[in-house]
């Protein structure tokens, strides 16, 4: 931000108000060592005996972009079992890139029904901080980080309502006019992958009526896990909401 024509860059300082304390922390740790820490699951919250609804088998190893090369990192990475229209889709969430220098492993979950609300939100919360106020080499290591989470969460009932405060907070904190925002496009488009354990859910539900985005940029990640031959021409379409 102070090497842009903004007013900070004018006036050589920047006045930062209205920020979450713990978002400034990161920020801050970020500027300093190039990396930040990750919120931990609230362990509190675990749910005994919960329904497990998706729970994606662990894959040993894959590529991971650092410093925009690839190399392989032998972490445990999840993705689910393929199905015939889902494996396209799931396989192109988890092939999403974000040139980074190296961070800290985001680390396997321990307990399965702890609440990851904090977990999530702590990366949507500084990709928009960092988004907001020009600091672009903050935006992919953030993107990283939550994609990372979202490609090793297992999804039980209680669990839904974490994805649905993330889905809340990166369409409300947004710009409305912004199609092809970095976060939410990430958002949207795990949801598309796990959608079949979430749209009967009332919560869910009220999210789609509550965010019209949202539905839109579901329904189009959507229609590419339709198969091509169910009278789709393979041509671009879009959608006025």
């Amino acid at each position: 931000m102070m090497s842009t024509d903004m007013k900070e860059g004018q006036e050589g300082k920047a006045v930062i108000e209205d920020e979450e304390e713990s978002v400034w922390e990161r920020f801050c740790q970020f500027a300093y060592s190039g990396d930040y820490t990750s919120e931990g699951p609230d362990i509190d919250a675990l749910v005994n005996n919960d329904q497990l609804l998706f729970k994606p088998p662990v894959r040993p190893d894959i590529p991971v972009i650092t410093g925009g090369k690839h190399t392989r990192k032998k972490n445990r990475i999840v993705v689910p079992t393929p199905e015939p229209t889902r494996s396209r889709i799931w396989d192109e969430f988890c092939n999403r890139v974000y040139p980074i220098s190296q961070l800290e492993d985001t680390p396997d979950e321990e307990d399965c029904s702890a609440d990851y609300t904090e977990v999530f939100l702590c990366h949507a919360k500084l990709y928009v901080f960092a988004d907001k106020w020009c600091v672009s080499s903050l935006q992919n290591p953030c993107l990283h980080k939550l994609k990372q989470t979202l490609q090793r969460f297992t999804i039980y009932q209680s669990r839904r309502r974490d994805l649905y405060k993330l889905i809340d907070y990166c369409y409300k904190f947004t710009r409305e006019n912004d199609r092809d925002n970095p976060l939410t496009s990430l958002v949207a488009h795990y949801i598309s992958c796990v959608v079949e354990y979430l749209v009967n859910d009332q919560g869910f539900q009220d999210l789609l009526e509550t965010h019209v985005r949202f539905s839109r940029d579901l329904v189009l990640r959507m229609a590419q896990r339709l198969d091509t031959t169910d009278n789709l021409d393979g041509g671009d379409f879009d959608l006025d909401l």
